[in-house]
């Protein structure tokens, strides 16, 4: 029986060894996956800093843009308001011109009353006054302007 117990031990040191070698292969496979799983980790890790500095240059290019943008807005805002405001000095001025322009034709309707050499025409205006008829015109268009058809000179209504 000894050697019986002999080849036993033998067998159970074998299969020790064997259990003990399998335990080892398998402790090493697993750092190698770690290994594995951290080279994986890095590298994902890499991608996504690329992508992230792409994100920030897209984002910075984006403010650049939204930043032209609201300057080339306030830009158009300002020539409004300038276009606003020059529009509304020409029509002062338009206003004053047509003041100054109809005190100048009641003097000048004046001086042809007093004027005892002046030529009159059949409604009494002067003769070879081509002044006076232009700003008639101009008078007869600045009331259809607004609206007004009527001819001042037409005593019909």
């Amino acid at each position: 029986m000894s050697s019986n117990i002999w080849w036993i031990v033998l067998v159970v040191i074998a299969v020790l060894v064997v259990i003990a070698v399998v335990a080892m292969m398998a402790k090493r496979g697993g750092k190698q996956r770690e290994e594995q799983h951290r080279t994986q980790a890095r590298d994902m890790r890499k991608d996504a800093a690329a992508t992230s500095r792409q994100a920030d240059e897209r984002e910075a290019d984006a403010a650049q843009v939204d930043a032209r943008a609201h300057q080339a807005q306030a830009d158009a805002d300002a020539k409004a308001a300038e276009a606003a405001r020059l529009e509304a000095d020409a029509a002062e001025r338009a206003r004053d011109a047509r003041s100054t322009r109809g005190e100048a034709d009641e003097r000048l309707s004046k001086a042809d009353d007093v004027d005892p050499d002046a030529d009159r025409d059949s409604d009494d205006r002067r003769v070879g006054d081509d002044r006076r008829d232009r700003y008639d015109r101009r008078d007869r268009g600045d009331r259809r302007e607004r609206g007004d058809r009527r001819d001042p000179d037409d005593r019909r209504s």
